[in-house]
């Protein structure tokens, strides 16, 4: 999830849209398991698969204290490509990985990365690219998506459509 400055004035839409993909997903330690990175100039992973076993321990730990002011996808990327996504963090070969990204993919550090940590990022799952507010990069936003587009690129314009969104997604999400 981007917490740079960019996005500041939509973090209700990011959290609530959060919540109601937490919500929606079927949590079962043994079935589905939730990870959640922020990310600004540097990513900081809060939690990893492994760190609860309930939803509501999750739903608690989605806060937002801190907001940066620059950003840098390409090292998030290669935070939950190369740290999430491990065993030793609850990662498991044998389930698919769904990463849902919710950003304005208006990176303003390290782009010179950003499409090889999209395309390892693809290696190891699906990914939902979920654009939020007024100003986007839809060409970041259209090539971090999987394919097709229609199942897997998300804009969310304004708080009234989160819901809608959020089950958009669930409805890919979760099959």
């Amino acid at each position: 999830m981007d917490i740079s400055g960019s996005l500041e004035g939509n973090y209700d839409i990011i959290t609530t849209f959060i919540k109601e993909i937490t919500e929606g997903v079927n949590f079962m330690f043994a079935r589905a398991r939730i990870s959640y990175t922020v990310f600004a100039a540097d990513p900081f992973t809060r939690f990893y698969f492994n760190t609860f076993t309930t939803k509501r321990d999750v739903i608690n730990a989605l806060k937002i204290t801190e907001v940066g002011y620059q950003t840098d996808l390409a090292k998030a990327l290669k935070e939950i490509t190369d740290n999430v996504m491990q065993p030793y963090n609850g990662d498991r070969d044998f389930v698919d990985n769904k990463v849902i990204v919710v950003t304005d993919g208006k990176s303003t550090l390290g782009s010179e990365n950003l499409n090889n940590e999209i395309y390892r990022l693809k290696q190891k799952g699906t990914v939902y690219a979920v654009a939020v507010g007024e100003s986007i990069n839809p060409n970041v936003m259209r090539s971090l998506a999987s394919k097709p587009e229609s199942d897997f690129y998300h804009r969310i314009y304004k708080y009234d459509n989160v819901v809608e969104k959020a089950n958009d997604v669930l409805a890919t999400l979760c099959n």
